[in-house]
Formats: structure tokens, C-alpha cells, sequence
């Protein structure tokens, strides 16, 4: 499998950072991952060819493969993920993955939502997010105690409190803020903005198992 899209992590600048008098280092930023420029036209043709709206969507990734399976031979797949928007606005968690066979859709995963019936003003400071961020992952989490020296990017956005359910399938949104190290993508912190609670945490640590001593690491 040939892999053509990366995420760029590095912020596409479709809006400005900003900055608050006196809350530490943090920024707000409103800028979205985006998949490379190059990437673009294949996407953009492959949902005009199938009458997919691309409305509503920040595609992340295109990737492409050609099978050479003795049922399938030489048949070309090509995979487009995508995170949903409301009120231009990223929901949180919404990804969309397309995929398509010799240009035809083939299967869709992922829960699609509809528009958030919430506005787009926040409540919770750049200087409580930061201080909240830093609590969970320091006190809650045991985390280095370095990050209370980070600088710290926030994004607002909505967040869907039933999202991993695998029962409720109806959408309950709330407004939030994913909040990060400027430096790092880990540790995310999803901070609801009504009442500042952590709604999910990601330290970014992952365990893997070591075959040759058969233990976690």
C-alpha cells in the first residue's frame, strides 16, 4: 500500500493566534490540520464524481493503493479521512474515513453529525485553560512537572459527550477546548467550556508489547 497524504501537524495558518494579557504561555489558535495542497484536487474530483458534498469537512489524509489480490487484481482503492465542521467550527473527534473503489464510493466509517445548535463564544479564559491543562496532566496524571514551563496552543470547538458510545447513537454536544504543549501534540487536554471539567485526556504514552521478554513496556 502506497501511502500519498500526511496530516500536516503544523498548522495550516488560516487565522491568526491569539494571545491574552496575563495568561501565561498559552495562544488560541483557529487554524485546522490539513491534508498536503497536492492532495487536494484528487480529493475534490473523487467528491464531485460521486456527488459527496465536501461541505462541512477538513480532510486530513489521501492515501492510494492498487490490489494485486487473485480476486481483485489490480484494482485501486483510494482512502480520504476527514474531520466534520459546525458553525465553522471543528467538532471534535468526527472523523470520516471514504473509501473509494476504481473511483466509486466503497464504504464510509464514522458517525456523521449534524449542525451544532450552539453558538461560537466561549466562556473559559486562555489563562484557566492552561492552568486546568496543566493540572490534569501534572497532578491527575503524574506527568512530568516540566509542562507547568510549556507553552500551550488552545482550539475551540464542539465535542459530542456521546460520541463513544456504542449504544446511543444520538449526538449531545457541548462546546470545548483542546489544549496541547506548543511544541508537542501530546499531551491533549479536552476541557468542556461551560464548567471546565476534562472530558478526555491523551498522555500520548502507548504501551507496547516486547515480544522477547514478553512483558509490557
Amino acid at each position: 500500500m502506497k501511502s500519498l497524504g500526511l496530516i500536516l501537524f503544523s498548522f495550516v495558518l488560516l487565522a491568526s493566534c491569539k494571545k491574552e494579557a496575563g495568561s501565561g504561555c498559552i495562544s488560541q489558535t483557529t487554524a485546522l490540520p490539513a491534508v498536503a495542497a497536492i492532495y487536494k484536487d484528487s480529493i475534490e474530483t473523487l467528491f464531485k464524481n460521486n456527488n459527496i458534498s465536501p461541505d462541512n469537512k477538513e480532510f486530513l489524509t489521501y492515501n492510494s493503493w492498487t490490489t494485486n489480490d487473485p480476486g481483485t487484481p489490480h484494482t485501486f482503492f483510494q482512502l480520504v479521512t476527514a474531520n466534520q465542521l459546525s458553525n465553522g467550527l471543528p467538532i471534535f473527534f468526527s472523523y470520516l474515513d471514504y473509501t473509494f473503489e476504481n473511483g466509486v464510493p466503497y464504504n464510509l466509517s464514522g458517525k456523521v453529525y449534524g449542525k451544532a445548535n450552539l453558538d461560537t463564544h466561549s466562556s473559559l479564559s486562555l489563562s484557566m485553560l492552561r492552568q486546568l491543562a496543566i493540572i490534569e496532566a501534572i497532578n491527575k496524571q503524574g506527568l512530568n512537572p516540566t509542562f507547568k514551563d510549556s507553552c500551550f496552543v488552545a482550539q475551540f470547538g464542539y465535542y459530542d459527550l456521546n460520541r463513544a458510545s456504542t449504544t446511543d447513537t444520538t449526538t449531545s454536544y457541548v462546546k470545548a477546548w483542546e489544549v496541547h504543549p506548543a511544541h508537542s501534540q501530546y499531551p491533549q487536554c479536552y476541557i468542556r467550556d461551560d464548567n471546565g471539567s476534562t472530558l478526555y485526556f491523551d498522555s500520548g504514552i502507548r504501551l507496547f508489547y516486547d515480544v522477547n521478554s514478553r512483558k509490557i513496556n
